[in-house]
């Protein structure tokens, strides 16, 4: 309902005062007044004027056009078909220096004593309230000067005067259908625009709390803890569901006694929280602390008064910390208030670096303090299997993790309670929190228990596919060869397999085929070299196998070879065939200074399918700088070969690197000085990576590093592993070079580390 509202009341005006007043000419020419506006469109307006003529101004009359749409079509005065979906500025924002507009209008100026106000409209959007998000829509003040509407106003309509003549109007000042559906006014506004307009409802702001309080046309008591409330059905009902059903059952009703008893209310201050319930259904208005939340949630569930819930469940994601966390949990569970127990969930993983501590004591109950409350089983899954954990992983944590899932399987004996198991295995590889060691055990004992356990043995195969190159590179790797063939082919099947190039998964095919050659069927050796995706081998193990094919056939090798070929000619590839999709996941693996094993060599060779064309030329990497080019461009700055490139001295100069397709995982980098000179080498500079281009983290700090020296010069450096990946990088020099002036000198840039594709190659 869109309503034009006056926002302060007749009763603040002067009642000796004059003020200004808009009268219309009907199409008779006589005086009307100028609230018969929009009566053919389907939005609601309000619109009040001071009638100076009577009473010397003190009363006021108005006009109320109310959304009917089973109206629409009855008054003849409307527009045919009554479907316009425009209004002018001049009928919005009524004003005195106004005297364009559709309908023919005359204004009135009277001089304004001082200190008296003019009347003010408000445009309105209700209800506030969205049923289907459970939450209000915000409320924003509009100026009807600001953009959205001077935007519209100042947009220029060609004048279509030579084919239309004069604009025709009706005597309600809506444009006719003919014109309307042909040219738009300049000051013309689309309704679908006012609508997002949104602010502060001026007529029902105070609610209807008077009316409660005085208890005036109440008809029903509501009695609560032995006390009773006079209310109004109508009012009640509209924001509680439970009153909804209760007087709707049974339109006699008029004394209801609400349930104090309840098993669920133990925890809630019913006597003191409820008045001030009421005067939330009155008013939509309450105050929420640290010390009502909790009776105030219990409340609005028993009562089902939806906004309230949502408005109490937003506070506690604001309120609650690492401190009260666990309080609050108690509270919910003894509660059974699923909604406070998942806000509490969500807590305790985000910050379960710091938390793990006291959230084992209370899974395990290992602490001597009686008055600790043993967390359930079902929460201590939804934390170990949380989205948060999964967002936030790290080496750290997943030790952790993994110590906690050992201990739960040994304290409840999971390994022969199946449903506990298949719990603890769901909860700890959604989160990716399961470590190799781990992920092997439970593999094994799932491969032996069939079909009970497939979806864990997936699970455990999928945490190995995550782990898959720390895997071959760790002392017990051949351990992978002793599980199941169904298994290990599962695990070569994933996407996520982490390897360094699709060379690395035939290597490993060939080693299980032959540990396990007495044992493997002929059927079987065929399905686990499926697994390999040939068109992504190097061009030399490819023209091997077409010359000596090792279960598969030649003409697999071709339909190999082809697709390679349509991928150089740019032909897009169906990834919806297995064999044709490429890996999500790569490892890249530092040897030398600028080797051939970096991140940006590979993508300057296409995703290694072409010769080295510099990835910025290739459209793949981004970047950009904070300084001029004092020698050489972009290209230059991540260049593989060594290159002439200096930046003009400016103070905290920036370079800024965007991968277009890969996320990354930093593991080392390297950097190369200019060719320029031998000064001006990097001396205090720091390396950061953002996940959105906007929060930036620094992976690594040099302060007064002396590595680069000469021209032409490398250095190479670790990067802590945290877990998380990247796609904006920084370099960010902070101090003065080698040569103590702020001049930027390089000329080369390599990465290492864990790369995952986030868009088609």
């Amino acid at each position: 309902m869109i309503s034009l509202l006056e926002e302060e009341k007749e009763k603040k005006f002067s009642s000796s005062g004059e003020d200004e007043s808009t009268v219309g000419l009907d199409a008779n020419g006589s005086q009307g007044s100028s609230s018969s506006l929009l009566q053919s469109t389907t939005t609601t307006t309000t619109t009040s004027l001071n009638d100076t003529n009577n009473n010397n101004g003190s009363s006021s009359s108005a006009t109320d056009l109310t959304n009917n749409n089973n109206n629409n079509n009855n008054d003849g005065d409307a527009s045919p078909g009554g479907s316009d979906t425009t209004m002018t500025l001049d009928q919005l924002f009524p004003s005195g220096n106004s005297s364009s507009g559709l309908n023919s209008t005359t204004t009135t100026k009277k001089k304004k004593k001082r200190g008296q106000h003019s009347n003010l409209f408000a445009l309105t959007v209700a209800p506030n309230y969205d049923k289907s998000l459970e939450k209000y829509k915000p409320l924003i003040q509009v100026d009807p000067s600001l953009e959205l509407f001077s935007k519209y106003k100042s947009q220029s309509v060609a004048d279509d005067s030579s084919n239309n003549g004069t604009t025709d109007t009706t005597s309600t000042g809506v444009l006719s259908t003919d014109t309307a559906n042909t040219t738009l006014s300049k000051n013309m506004i689309p309704l679908e625009i006012v609508e997002q307009a949104k602010v502060i409802p001026g007529l029902f702001l105070e609610g209807f709390l008077e009316y409660y309080q005085s208890g005036l046309f109440t008809d029903a008591t509501v009695i609560c803890c032995s006390k009773e409330y006079r209310v109004h059905k109508l009012i009640v009902c509209y924001r509680s569901g439970y009153f909804r059903r209760v007087f709707s059952t049974d339109p006699t009703v008029q004394v209801h006694t609400i349930d104090d008893k309840a098993p669920s209310m133990d925890l809630c201050n019913l006597d003191e929280v409820f008045p001030f319930v009421i005067d939330f259904l009155y008013t939509g208005k309450i105050e929420i602390t640290q010390f009502n939340v909790v009776s105030l949630k219990l409340i609005a569930n028993l009562l089902d008064i939806s906004p309230l819930k949502c408005e109490v469940e937003n506070f506690l994601v604001a309120y609650v910390n690492e401190e009260n966390v666990f309080d609050i949990l108690n509270s919910a569970i003894q509660s059974n208030d699923s909604a406070i127990k998942n806000i509490c969930v969500d807590s305790i993983a985000f910050h379960f670096d710091t938390l793990y501590g006291k959230f084992v004591d209370k899974v395990f109950k290992t602490s001597c303090d009686d008055t600790s409350q043993k967390i359930p089983l079902d929460i201590f899954f939804a934390v170990i299997g949380n989205k948060n954990m999964k967002s936030n992983v790290n080496e750290l944590r997943v030790k952790i993790v993994s110590n906690i899932v050992e201990q739960f399987i040994k304290e409840f004996n999971a390994m022969e309670n199946i449903e506990l198991f298949k719990q603890m295995i769901n909860a700890a590889t959604e989160s990716k929190s399961l470590d190799l060691n781990l992920a092997i055990k439970y593999l094994k004992y799932c491969d032996t228990r069939g079909e009970e356990l497939h979806e864990q043995s997936v699970r455990c195969s999928q945490s190995l596919a995550f782990n898959f190159h720390f895997l071959l590179t760790s002392p017990s790797s051949n351990i992978i060869y002793e599980i199941l063939p169904s298994s290990f082919v599962e695990l070569l099947k994933y996407d996520e397999l982490y390897i360094k190039d699709e060379d690395q998964v035939y290597d490993i095919a060939c080693k299980y085929v032959e540990h396990n050659k007495d044992t493997l069927t002929e059927d079987q050796k065929k399905e686990i070299f499926k697994c390999v995706r040939y068109t992504y081998l190097s061009v030399q193990l490819l023209t091997k196998l077409k010359q000596d094919p090792l279960f598969i056939s030649k003409e697999d090798i071709l339909e190999a070879l082809w697709a390679r070929v349509g991928r150089l000619e740019g032909k897009k590839v169906d990834e919806s065939i297995y064999s044709l999709r490429p890996r999500k996941n790569r490892v890249f693996i530092y040897e030398k200074d600028f080797d051939t094993n970096g991140i940006l060599y590979w993508l300057g060779c296409n995703y290694n399918q072409e010769t080295y064309m510099n990835p910025i030329d290739r459209g793949l990497v981004t970047v950009s700088v904070t300084a001029n080019y004092e020698v050489g461009k972009a290209q230059d700055l991540i260049s593989h070969e060594p290159a002439k490139c200096n930046l003009v001295g400016k103070a905290n100069t920036q370079i800024n690197i965007k991968f277009e397709t890969l996320k990354i995982m930093p593991t080392k980098y390297t950097l190369r000085h200019t060719m320029s000179r031998d000064g001006e080498a990097l001396r205090y500079w720091t390396l950061s990576a953002s996940v959105d281009g906007v929060t930036y983290v620094d992976l690594i700090v040099h302060n007064n590093d002396t590595t680069l020296n000469l021209k032409g010069s490398t250095g190479s450096w670790d990067i802590e592993a945290n877990g998380n990946y990247y796609q904006y990088f920084r370099i960010t020099q902070t101090g003065n070079n080698s040569s103590n002036n702020n001049y930027l000198s390089m000329a080369g840039l390599e990465m290492y580390g864990l790369v995952h594709r986030i868009c088609e190659e």
